[in-house]
């Protein structure tokens, strides 16, 4: 492929040449849709596989390609379940923690991630009675993507307490 020396954009531009002379060129529109890949630009590449895919059908790259894009900007659902004991000398807590969320890629450079998690605890004091309690926290996240990096913004609200509980923003580097 063009891209071996990491020259992204200069890979992107000799398939956008090769595409503009014969755009019936199958393998032309995969790099191009691979190298938006390489670039963290799942909404970009999957059309150029698409493309691939309508030129020739079957192909088990292209299809595959197709497949991986969708899954990168798909809504993803997520759930977690954990319990946590805390044993002292004067009481015991076992709390039951349920975390939902749903994400998705907007585009090249934007996705979402909206989510609640509940927390139902039992403490149970030595020499007292049983304190039910329970707790929520719901937020929203939002990412800038920027290759392989990202910048988050979170902001979360608590109904059980009324409060805002989680706010905050993040900058977060990757290396490939």
């Amino acid at each position: 492929y063009l891209s071996f020396d990491g020259q992204l954009r200069k890979a992107l531009k000799a398939y956008d040449d090769i595409i503009q002379v014969d755009d019936t060129w199958a393998e032309a529109w995969e790099g191009k849709g691979k190298m938006y890949y390489w670039m963290n630009r799942p909404v970009s590449a999957l059309p150029c596989y698409q493309k691939a895919l309508e030129l020739d059908p079957g192909h088990p790259e292209y299809v595959k390609g197709v497949n991986r894009m969708k899954k990168l900007i798909a809504w993803t659902p997520a759930y977690s379940f954990r319990q946590v004991m805390e044993d002292e000398q004067v009481y015991r807590v076992v709390a039951n923690i349920n975390q939902f969320s749903l994400s998705k890629r907007l585009s090249d450079r934007f996705a979402l991630q909206a989510g609640t998690m509940l927390d139902i605890s039992d403490r149970t004091y030595v020499y007292d009675s049983l304190l039910d309690r329970r707790f929520d926290n719901t937020w929203l996240s939002a990412q800038l993507i920027f290759g392989n990096h990202s910048i988050n913004a979170r902001v979360g609200y608590s109904f059980s307490d009324t409060v805002f509980s989680a706010y905050g923003m993040s900058y977060n580097v990757g290396f490939r």
